[in-house]
């Protein structure tokens, strides 16, 4: 498995012929996040298969963001698929203990969503409500845990 950091909770997974990224923010400026270093080339975010979703924080669940990486499966907390932009193949809603698709054959990757203790409000004057979740992620070699932003508050 190949991990690339690409700022804040951003990290292109690629093992097994499979490019997974996590909570992408790849604008210049997000509300008040500034990117210190340049944007990701589109050769970097070209061609993702997965994008996982931890929660419905801007700087989490970015439109723009989500629109530059085109038509891959999104993956979202359950209550947060009107979010997403059109452009996704597909989006699937998970709540900790699924396991949605990602690759097929063997030696795929596997992702096992896991519960996260975080704030599950888009903002505070938002009706959306999507409990935050986080990922393992599974290759044939190492297991990657995802948190996002979980933790005490």
């Amino acid at each position: 498995m190949r991990l690339t950091w690409l700022g804040h909770a951003t990290v292109l997974f690629e093992a097994d012929d499979q490019r997974i990224i996590t909570d992408p923010a790849l604008t210049r400026r997000l509300a008040h996040l500034e990117r210190r270093v340049p944007e990701p080339a589109d050769e970097v975010v070209s061609a993702i298969d997965t994008i996982l979703l931890s929660h419905v924080h801007l700087d989490h669940l970015h439109g723009p963001s989500l629109r530059r990486l085109g038509s891959a499966h999104v993956v979202v907390p359950e209550g947060a698929r009107r979010l997403v932009p059109s452009a996704a193949s597909a989006v699937s809603e998970v709540r900790a203990g699924d396991r949605p698709s990602s690759g097929s054959g063997p030696g795929s990757v596997t992702v096992d969503v896991v519960p996260a203790d975080h704030s599950s409000r888009r903002g505070p004057h938002s009706r959306i409500d999507a409990q935050p979740v986080g990922y393992v992620i599974r290759s044939a070699g190492p297991s990657v845990y995802f948190a996002g932003d979980t933790g005490l508050f």
